[in-house]
């Protein structure tokens, strides 16, 4: 387990060219995903992009203007052998069990992130997983934890079902931001390792984060039980239209965003992280290089979120405040931005009315 604040992160995302995902979307998620990175992240964090598309339009700047730490690799899938598929992750290739090929190339690949993420963490980084359609606003913790994607909340069917295995909802992990160290990662292969095809999750990594959970095998904190005060993945979306499930899909009009102390929130907790579905994302944010952000369906939470990305000007001067603490938080910082920008004004103001006044007794001096 990573001591905690003893080494700054790294961020890890898979930007795969294909159904889910154009050239286009891709560089406009990676532009958006990286300027949320440095927004809220001390220090300006790596952000490792693994493509298949070698040639992918990486932007040299974030959405205010600052310098990115982008690394592209490469990641492939090998169809090949016909009922054999296997990911290729930066010239390491993986082979995938026979039920995840069932399933397809997708959750093939999707299932490397262990072994992505075990490599990262074995050459010393302290690697958080971010999937492409995942936006985050306040730092992650430091240390090892996953996000509850039905965490404390009941549902009318019961636990979740991973294969065969029956998952509370306590222990129901979403995939979308984690950070597991190698010796977390090595106790959940060698759980794989021991289970029947028949035994294996349906959605991959995260159905084997939460079989781990359930069974004792790994002890890494639900982020919600680490700070149950801020907002994760999913939870900001309303659950009309999905009578089963404790949260559904986020869509255009199943959120709705406030400004609270400062801080984008929902349902009264400030957001830290905000995940969606690729199809949804590329709709909602990613149809030109500056989106609208009407989805926030508030006039306060559209305008926070246009400031977070693409003010410049409060960008740089919340940068430097602080010596680089940026009053805690872009949001406290960007707070104090527009007071000091209304005190600024008031002065003007009264002194354009000095002026006026310092004419008019002229005037009567003169007459």
């Amino acid at each position: 387990m990573s001591a905690p604040g003893a080494v700054p992160p790294v961020f890890v995302t898979y930007a795969i060219g294909g159904a889910r995902w154009t050239a286009t979307s891709i560089a406009r998620a990676i532009r958006l995903q990286y300027s949320s990175i440095v927004r809220s992240q001390p220090g300006r964090p790596l952000l490792y992009v693994y493509t298949n598309a070698p040639q992918l339009p990486i932007p040299s700047n974030t959405t205010f203007g600052a310098p990115v730490r982008i690394e592209v690799r490469n990641a492939s899938i090998d169809t090949s052998v016909k009922g054999n598929l296997s990911v290729n992750l930066a010239g390491v290739s993986h082979r995938c069990r026979e039920r995840y090929v069932r399933r397809g190339s997708w959750i093939c690949l999707s299932r490397t992130k262990l072994e992505l993420m075990r490599a990262h963490s074995e050459a010393g980084e302290r690697a958080v997983w971010i999937d492409l359609d995942t936006l985050v606003f306040k730092p992650v913790p430091p240390r090892e934890f996953v996000v509850g994607y039905q965490h404390g909340k009941s549902r009318a069917d019961g636990p979740s079902v991973f294969g065969g295995a029956r998952i509370a909802p306590r222990h129901e992990a979403y995939g979308d931001l984690w950070s597991l160290d190698a010796a977390t990662i090595d106790k959940i292969l060698r759980m794989e390792d021991g289970m029947s095809d028949a035994e294996l999750p349906d959605y991959d990594t995260q159905g084997l984060i939460a079989i781990a959970l359930t069974r004792g095998v790994i002890d890494t904190p639900i982020v919600q039980d680490l700070d149950a005060s801020q907002s994760y993945g999913f939870e900001c979306v309303d659950r009309h239209g999905h009578p089963n499930s404790a949260i559904g899909h986020p869509g255009s009009g199943n959120m709705k965003m406030a400004v609270v102390n400062g801080d984008l929130a929902c349902k009264g907790k400030p957001i830290a992280a905000l995940s969606f579905t690729a199809t949804n994302y590329a709709k909602l944010a990613l149809r030109s290089d500056q989106p609208d952000f009407k989805w926030a369906n508030n006039d306060a939470g559209t305008r926070w979120l246009t400031d977070y990305f693409f003010n410049a000007r409060i960008a740089h001067e919340c940068k430097g405040k602080a010596k680089g603490a940026r009053l805690h938080s872009f949001g406290a910082c960007r707070e104090a931005f527009y007071v000091a920008e209304e005190k600024a004004r008031l002065r003007e103001g009264a002194a354009k009315l000095r002026a006026d006044e310092d004419r008019e007794d002229s005037s009567s001096d003169a007459s």
